[in-house]
């Protein structure tokens, strides 16, 4: 391992992963974990004094190729707090030689997940036609999640929600760039006109819920990148086909107090992927911690980049 050095956010960038690349990897991931083909071990979370660390792995035996995952962070509402909300490192290395093919180091990796996910559901679950996105949040995700969309729907319009007057108008300008036209609206304007929703409310402000179900329209779909947390409890009478990345880790995050319990799990990504279940009329959402296959799919499309570019 001599000489062997971990690639930054910077090297990565440069590699110029797509967010088509991204997707590809993270289906295949999750599809052979659905075949069996991948084995992953849960993430687990420790927490100390404000500060806590996140790890998972898994073997993907039919690619000869061990990962691990670790995320360091602290709690961004402590007084003071500088630098950034959390750093990822993880390493990919074969199973033959037992030698790293690939590290990184940053937060690349954690920070395109939940895009990554957030796109292939889509794609399923969302109307192709889909030209209105609302946005509840306009903070890094927000922004990440425009760009990608914006690649694979015709969107005209942003409604945009945040807290933050600053931030709305920064993402307002970059939807602009990109050719769409933006306004802030309320939550319920937000969330009723919009053909897809993505929440990603930091969970450091303390969020208390102030989106309903009830709102949507027949046919939208939602990512909730905030794990469920801006939104109330579902209420009975309305329907909502809920689907999450790895209902075993979402069970887990509630089962702790991470996350609200959000009732039926109706199926996995895996499955809405592989169209091994029904998709019906109605709302659709997905709730996505992030797990080992998506976090594994997302470092192989970058282990793919990089080693192309070294070609």
């Amino acid at each position: 391992m001599a000489g062997f050095q971990a690639h930054s956010d910077e090297a990565v960038g440069a590699a110029g992963v797509r967010i088509a690349d991204y997707c590809t990897h993270v289906e295949a991931a999750l599809l052979a974990e659905m075949r069996g083909e991948l084995t992953a071990v849960p993430k687990r979370t420790l927490h100390r004094s404000g500060v806590y660390a996140s790890s998972c792995h898994a073997s993907w035996w039919t690619r000869g190729v061990v990962f691990y995952h670790n995320l360091f962070g602290a709690d961004t509402a402590r007084p003071g707090k500088a630098g950034p909300a959390y750093k990822s490192v993880q390493l990919v290395v074969d199973e033959v030689t037992l030698e790293p093919v690939l590290a990184l180091s940053g937060s690349v990796v954690s920070t395109m997940v939940p895009v990554a996910v957030s796109c292939l559901a889509a794609q399923r679950l969302a109307s192709p036609q889909s030209s209105v996105l609302g946005l509840i949040g306009a903070g890094l995700q927000a922004r990440l999640h425009l760009s990608a969309l914006k690649s694979l729907f015709p969107l005209e319009r942003v409604l945009l929600h945040s807290r933050s007057q600053a931030s709305c108008a920064t993402l307002i300008a970059h939807a602009n760039a990109l050719g769409i036209d933006a306004r802030a609206a309320s939550p319920e304007e937000t969330v009723a006109g919009s053909d897809i929703v993505v929440s990603s409310i930091s969970e450091s402000l303390g969020i208390r819920p102030f989106l309903s179900f009830n709102w949507l329209r027949q046919g939208t779909f939602v990512s909730s990148v905030d794990l469920l947390r801006p939104w109330a409890a579902h209420a009975s009478g309305t329907r909502r086909f809920l689907v999450a990345d790895d209902p075993s880790q979402v069970t887990s995050l509630a089962d702790e107090g991470r996350m609200p319990a959000c009732g039926v799990i109706d199926a996995s990504l895996a499955q809405v992927l592989s169209g091994s279940v029904s998709v019906p009329a109605g709302p659709r959402a997905i709730v996505h911690p992030g797990c080992p296959s998506t976090l594994f799919g997302t470092t192989e499309a970058i282990r793919a980049a990089l080693t192309a570019r070294q070609v």
